[in-house]
């Protein structure tokens, strides 16, 4: 094996030896079989250091912390390239959004440039919920969006809704406003068959006939549902 290190442990003492062992730290080593090793003196996967094996294979293993550190600067754009064959199939990168990913190719439409998960409270139509809480996920510009709300003892009798212009964590494309379907009830305990949710200016209740409740309909009862939709 050849080894570059310091003599003796001396930091002013550079020298390269072929054979042999040093007497202190190695620093970059060379073995047999042309396995270049960084911060270790053999091959290993749980070995703490760097090695290039002849193979091609790279490994990084460091202990309490990232192995692995990109940076890059001034622009946006591709951090790394992941290739089968000489044929680029995907990228981590970096927009003025942040982190970006392509998967399955190198186009836009491979793109996933935004991930999150939050809470959210749903606002009521002329009313206010007794208890309103709500969990999202959005995947790009998919927002999917469980909540869970009970309606007040009340006698008002304007149409019963989730409000998409308050208390949705992201506001509705243009172009979904008025989408029937989009969302649907996962429990209620007024006990009525076939009750929907129809996304349209608003999160309505409703039921396949078409007939919208409104707030006395659902005087003290609890729904809980989920809303899918393309944000902008």
């Amino acid at each position: 094996m050849s080894y570059i290190g310091k003599k003796n442990g001396n930091p002013n003492t550079d020298f390269l030896e072929a054979g042999g062992e040093l007497e202190n730290h190695d620093l970059v080593n060379v073995d047999a079989s042309g396995n270049l090793l960084v911060g270790k003196t053999s091959i290993g996967f749980n070995n703490i250091g760097v090695e290039a094996r002849e193979s091609g294979l790279l490994i990084a293993t460091k202990d309490g912390d990232r192995p692995l550190l990109l940076n890059r600067q001034t622009s946006n754009g591709i951090i790394a390239d992941f290739c089968k064959d000489g044929t680029t199939v995907g990228s981590i990168g970096v927009t003025s959004a942040g982190a970006s990913i392509k998967l399955g190719g190198t186009a836009t439409a491979n793109e996933l440039d935004d991930y999150e998960e939050g809470t959210w409270t749903p606002v009521a139509n002329n009313i206010t919920f007794s208890a309103a809480y709500g969990t999202y996920t959005k995947i790009g510009r998919q927002v999917i969006a469980n909540f869970r709300i009970t309606f007040p003892s009340t006698s008002d009798t304007s149409t019963a809704y989730v409000s998409t212009t308050a208390g949705l964590p992201f506001a509705p494309h243009s172009s979904y406003i008025n989408y029937r379907g989009g969302g649907y009830v996962t429990y209620q305990n007024k006990g009525v068959p076939d009750v929907f949710l129809y996304f349209g200016s608003q999160v309505q209740i409703t039921n396949d006939s078409g007939y919208n409740y409104n707030n006395a309909n659902w005087s003290g009862y609890t729904v809980h549902g989920v809303i899918t939709y393309i944000t902008s």
